[in-house]
């Protein structure tokens, strides 16, 4: 008796199947022949040029090709993740969302890396390198990433601008007469190198990138600052005006024992102190004030109108790559605009948080040790003209809550700020609310 075997191959795993499965679900969701397909492009590092296009990022063409590429996946962040938006893994956002967020950002930063690879392998050095350069730097403290912060400061220090101020600017000229051919123009013999306007801000996201990395040490600091090309130590040194605006850029009164013997104190006569005339002196007047801790002075050195007239406004094509936002308009209107960030702006002003935060953290253990017990209604006497205030608006201007409604607010607007600061504490064992009739506004400090 002849016996049968029946086939037990399910669909797919042999057979006709097999092959007709491709076709059946359409063409692969990335490759499609005759196209050049970015998401592929392996980085030049990786290929060694052995894999196929492992060369293709050292071209110009696609270099220009893939930066275009990369701009499109940033303009889908920023929709996503606004600059003013909120914070992700607080209010509105999950835990999901923020790792999605952190996901997103990493590739990013992978996508310019590979790209600053094929720049580096050409030693291509114009408008578009330095373009390339700077986002990457800008988006790498914004995304909190030291390491390719760090890389990318690498690329554009020390000789960068130097570099690029020879090959993409003319030199100055002076005034000749000629008799045949009547006045014309020459250039001037060893005039200094006249670095792009960006070369400001990138210098001073590198000293507070210094200063942020090795706080409280300010050794990195000092030693960088000192290292910088004659070029960009002149460039820092120039005063530029002071950002305009009721009190724009103001600082606290110093101590009395920070002030020379036989100052007035401006704030006592009723006039701000003036700010920082130049980049160099508001970045040493930064660190002598972290160096002191003379923390209640943070205030104002590190406002926005503080700093903001060191980053120049972007151009046309700058502020076409720029995140965009709709909210906020009293922010927009301080920056000059149309809804368009600066992103040298705000790398500035992130790490210039990040510096208030490191300082905010040592003050709190500073208060946490002198005192066991505080009382945020009771009034106290203030220095200079304040007159009195309460000890929540001195904690609010000491700790530098003025975000949320701190330094120069009202003592209600100081109270909330204080009382929010003590609450995420008290969930880290710090502070405790004294409870009992009659204790409103009073907090233990836990050594």
């Amino acid at each position: 008796m002849a016996s049968t075997r029946r086939d037990t191959r399910r669909p797919g795993r042999g057979g006709t199947s097999q092959s007709q499965a491709p076709k059946a679900r359409g063409q692969h969701r990335i490759y499609q022949p005759g196209k050049r397909h970015m998401e592929l492009i392996p980085s030049v590092s990786r290929s060694s040029g052995l894999d196929k296009d492992g060369d293709a990022l050292r071209d110009q063409k696609v270099q220009e090709e893939y930066r275009e590429f990369i701009q499109t996946k940033v303009d889908d962040y920023w929709k996503a993740y606004p600059l003013r938006g909120p914070v992700p893994g607080s209010g509105e956002y999950g835990p999901e969302a923020a790792r999605h967020k952190k996901e997103t950002e990493e590739n990013l930063l992978i996508l310019f890396r590979k790209l600053r690879e094929g720049l580096l392998s050409r030693q291509r050095r114009d408008a578009f390198a330095l373009e390339v350069y700077e986002t990457s730097l800008h988006l790498s403290v914004l995304f909190k990433s030291p390491v390719q912060t760090t890389s990318t400061l690498s690329h554009l220090f020390p000789n960068f601008y130097m570099s690029i101020s020879n090959s993409t600017r003319r030199p100055p000229t002076r005034p000749v007469s000629s008799a045949a051919n009547g006045p014309a123009t020459q250039p001037l013999e060893n005039s200094p190198p006249q670095p792009p306007p960006s070369a400001l801000p990138s210098t001073l996201i590198l000293l507070l990138h210094h200063l942020v990395s090795s706080y409280p040490s300010q050794l990195a600091f000092y030693t960088r600052l000192h290292e910088l090309h004659p070029v960009l130590q002149r460039l820092l040194r120039e005063p530029h005006a002071a950002a305009r605006g009721p009190s724009a850029g103001s600082i606290p009164p110093a101590s009395p024992k920070d002030r020379p013997s036989g100052a007035v104190d401006a704030h006592a006569v009723g006039e701000n102190p003036p700010t920082p005339p130049s980049a160099h002196d508001w970045l040493t007047a930064l660190a002598r004030c972290l160096r002191r801790r003379t923390y209640a002075r943070l205030d104002g050195l590190t406002r926005r109108a503080a700093f903001r007239r060191f980053a120049p406004a972007p151009d046309r094509e700058q502020r076409a790559r720029c995140p965009r936002e709709d909210q906020d308009q009293d922010q927009d209107q301080d920056q000059g605009g149309d809804g368009g960030r600066d992103l040298a702006l705000e790398a500035i002003q992130a790490l210039v948080d990040e510096l208030v935060a490191k300082a905010r953290g040592t003050t709190w253990r500073a208060l946490r040790t002198a005192y066991r017990e505080v009382h945020l209604r009771a009034t106290v006497a203030a220095a200079g003209a304040r007159g009195s205030e309460t000890t929540a608006a001195w904690l609010a201007r000491s700790l530098v809550l003025r975000g949320q409604g701190g330094a120069g607010r009202a003592d209600g607007e100081a109270l909330d700020a204080v009382e929010g600061w003590l609450e995420v504490r008290a969930a880290k064992g710090e502070a405790r609310r004294k409870e009992g009739e009659g204790m409103e506004g009073r907090w233990i400090l836990v050594k």
